[in-house]
C-alpha cells in the first residue's frame, strides 16, 4: 500500500465519519427540538388548567365577599333602626335601653329575618351571636308589660345591644380584611 492509497482510505474514514456525525447531530438536534415542543405544550396546558381553576376561585371569592358586604350592610341598617333615639335632654342610657326593649317582639323578629336571609354568608362567630341575641330579646319582651320595662327587661335589653355592636364590628373587620388581602 502506497501513502497516496493510505491518505485517500483515511480521507474515506474521516470524511464518512463525518458525514455519519452531521447525520446523528441533525438527528438529535430534531429529537430535541420535538421533545422540547412537547413539554413546552405541557407546560401550557398545565398553567391555562391553573389559571382556570385560579378564575373560579376568584369568581367564588367576589361572590362570597358581596355577599358579606350586603350581609354586613343590611345589618348596620337593621341595627341602627333599632338602635335608641335620643328623646330628651336628660336622657341616660337606662331610657334608652327601655326604648329598646319596647320593640323586643320586632327586634326578634327583624333578626330571624335577617339571620334566614343572610345566614350562609356569615362567620361561624357571628352565625353564634346573633341567634345569642334573639334568644335575649325573646326573653326580653315578656319583661314588659304596656309602657313599663321591669328592671331585668332594661338589663336584657343593654346585653342585646352590646351583642349587636360586637356583631357589627365583626361583620365590618370582615368585609375590611378581605379588601386588604
Amino acid at each position: 500500500m502506497s501513502w497516496s492509497e493510505i491518505a485517500a482510505t483515511a480521507a474515506a474514514i474521516i470524511a464518512g465519519l463525518g458525514g455519519g456525525g452531521a447525520i446523528v447531530l441533525g438527528l438529535s438536534n430534531w429529537i430535541g427540538r420535538l421533545l422540547a415542543e412537547r413539554y413546552v405544550e405541557k407546560l401550557k396546558h398545565e398553567i391555562q388548567q391553573e389559571m382556570e381553576s385560579y378564575k373560579t376561585k376568584l369568581k367564588k371569592s367576589e361572590f362570597l365577599f358581596q355577599k358579606e358586604f350586603e350581609a354586613a350592610s343590611q345589618f348596620v341598617a337593621l341595627r341602627r333602626r333599632f338602635y335608641p333615639q335620643y328623646r330628651f335632654p336628660e336622657m341616660e342610657w337606662d331610657d334608652a335601653c327601655e326604648d329598646f326593649a319596647s320593640n323586643f317582639k320586632g327586634v326578634e323578629k327583624a333578626l330571624e329575618s335577617y339571620l334566614a336571609e343572610h345566614g350562609a354568608a356569615l362567620s361561624k362567630k357571628t352565625l353564634d351571636q346573633i341567634p345569642h341575641a334573639i334568644a335575649e330579646a325573646g326573653a326580653g319582651k315578656f319583661e314588659v308589660r304596656g309602657d313599663t320595662v321591669s328592671v331585668e327587661g332594661v338589663k336584657t335589653a343593654d346585653r342585646v345591644l352590646e351583642v349587636l355592636e360586637k356583631v357589627e364590628d365583626e361583620l365590618r373587620e370582615a368585609v375590611r380584611s378581605q379588601s386588604t388581602t
